[in-house]
């Protein structure tokens, strides 16, 4: 596959730029409103480290002006990354540095409209009550760091369909991220969790795996919910409360044939803390095994039916880490747990 067509963007710079790496864009908006989409290889818009991009406007009202090029619409063959570089394009990979989009109280990329559009290496923040990223189908978000959004109905990062891996989200008083359909990997959430919080929420066909959640207070915050899960399956989660009162994983609405595998939870331990809990009508659960709760009120509660196949459920007598309250998920030989139930992430700061 060829390599996309880049736009430079520094904020660093006087501008206004005309978008090559030796004259970069000064803001993103303007670089996106006076720059043409290739409709062969799609095209990268390269954010510099350094210096933030404070926006103006939200990121769809750049995408859709056409008072000086047509509106930017991504096809499967052109698509938009939006990526971070220090010196050269795509120098970044590898790496757990970002470069920065502050949403300004505004949002960057707030109304759920856009599809095929990647994010690569970036840091999004600072949304306010606004929804901090919401792109729509066929969209790969990988690296990234999202924080500050303060609205309680909210979400850092909303996909309809794609891919969620290698991400930190961090500070936020409604949703981490949210998905239909594809696969959240591999990423780590940080809360005090003494708001109503929710880590992720999933629906329908969708592979939630070896993510880290942490919160670090007391509170009903929830670490993964389902929603007409559908053919998904959540397994290799490593889930921590500091004695909150809600639940690691929640099961709210049918499904079928979901399965959860191998989690290992601990620290729901407040009145009515629950490690998994499955009590909804007509859950879809139909495999539930290997999972390894800790220090719960309530290990797990098995949805009314109960599942078609249950077994290998453990409650441990010890932490399965060495030190989770303060970040340290190093995993510790207890019950009959095995590697492959911690979870992997990649990007921590």
């Amino acid at each position: 596959m060829a390599a996309p067509v880049d736009i430079f963007v520094d904020g660093a710079v006087a501008g206004p730029g005309t978008g090559t790496i030796g004259d970069p864009f000064k803001s993103i908006e303007y670089g996106i409103i006076n720059s043409a989409l290739d409709l062969t290889v799609g095209t990268a818009i390269n954010v510099k480290t350094g210096t933030d991009q404070v926006l103006a406007a939200k990121l769809e009202t750049a995408f859709a002006d056409t008072s000086v090029t047509a509106a930017w619409v991504p096809t499967d063959i052109a698509q938009i990354t939006i990526e971070g570089y220090e010196s050269v394009a795509r120098d970044l990979r590898g790496t757990t540095k970002v470069a920065a989009i502050d949403g300004n109280s505004i949002g960057v990329l707030p109304d759920g409209t856009l599809d095929r559009i990647n994010l690569f290496h970036m840091r999004l923040h600072n949304s306010g009550a606004n929804h901090l990223c919401s792109i729509d189908e066929n969209c790969m978000v990988l690296f990234c760091e999202f924080d500050n959004c303060t609205g309680t109905n909210r979400y850092l990062l909303n996909v309809d369909s794609g891919l969620i891996m290698g991400n930190y989200f961090h500070n936020f008083e409604g949703y981490g991220a949210r998905m239909d359909n594809g696969s959240i990997v591999g990423n780590h959430f940080f809360d005090d969790g003494a708001t109503p919080v929710l880590a992720i929420q999933c629906v329908p066909g969708q592979m939630i795996a070896r993510n880290l959640i942490r919160f670090n207070e007391g509170g009903v915050a929830v670490g993964i919910q389902t929603a007409s899960l559908d053919y998904g399956t959540i397994m290799n989660n490593g889930i921590f409360s500091n004695g909150g009162t809600g639940n690691g994983i929640l099961v709210t609405n049918g499904g079928v044939r979901d399965a959860i595998l191998n989690n290992v939870i601990q620290g729901f331990s407040g009145s009515g803390g629950v490690g998994i809990n499955m009590d909804a009508t007509n859950t879809g659960v139909t495999t539930f095994a290997n999972n390894s709760i800790f220090d719960c009120t309530t290990a797990w509660i098995d949805p009314d039916a109960g599942p078609i196949y249950e077994t290998g459920n453990e409650i441990l007598t010890e932490s399965p880490w060495v030190d989770p309250l303060n970040g340290d998920f190093s995993p510790k030989n207890v019950g009959s747990m095995k590697e492959g139930s911690f979870p992997g992430y990649f990007l921590t700061r």
